[in-house]
């Protein structure tokens, strides 16, 4: 609960910049968008599954800290698959888990703002992770687990925006999840995402 409170407090720290974004021209609030490949490792006390899938990341920027940093917060949606095989009894393990975490960043530089003549910028956060996640486990003796289940727990990520005269821009972002229902469902991981929207202006970049 103490990791909840404490989530809600630095949201609602956010919330105080809201009226200051709305009344700038150049420094609205702006939604973002972002989408890529994902690949990752599960720390389990059994099994340890490198994990493959893919994010998808809408952004409300809102929050105005100073002329190059602002506040937001993300949903970047997670969805990955996993298959492992282990042990002298061939143990195999297989699955498929979906996250939904609302995070709140902290944005300097590229991505700051929807306008910005910055080609390089960089973000850390943190917030609350929603995940449901189904898997088996067998061997070769034919024993079979099967787990499905509703879980949450501490979500943090940081990264680094790049973009490009020509016009792109792309985010290098490094995750961690730790689910306290179900320790061994705990990611850790790293996500290539492309920037939407990005076009290019003299002088500069936007998107």
């Amino acid at each position: 609960m103490r990791y909840i409170g404490i989530t809600l407090i630095l949201f609602m720290v956010s919330l105080t910049s809201f009226g200051q974004v709305r009344a700038s021209v150049n420094k609205r609030a702006a939604w973002t968008f972002s989408m890529g490949p994902s690949i990752g490792l599960m720390d389990g006390s059994r099994f340890s599954p490198t994990t493959y899938g893919g994010m998808i990341e809408p952004r409300l920027i809102f929050g105005v800290l100073g002329r190059k940093s602002t506040t937001s917060i993300g949903m970047p949606l997670m969805i990955y698959g996993f298959k492992q095989t282990y042990g002298i009894d061939s143990v195999v393990s297989k699955g498929v888990s979906v996250n939904l975490p609302f995070v709140m960043d902290f944005n300097f530089f590229h991505g700051a703002f929807k306008n910005t003549n910055h080609y390089v910028g960089f973000y850390f956060g943190a917030g609350w992770n929603f995940n449901y996640t189904s898997f088996n486990v067998s061997n070769r003796e034919g024993v079979k687990e099967n787990y499905k289940g509703l879980n949450h727990g501490v979500y943090t990520n940081g990264g680094i925006k790049f973009g490009f005269p020509s016009g792109v821009s792309f985010d290098v972002k490094i995750y961690a999840s730790l689910t306290f229902k179900t320790p061994e469902l705990t990611l850790y991981g790293v996500a290539l995402l492309y920037n939407f929207g990005m076009k290019k202006r003299k002088g500069g970049t936007w998107y």
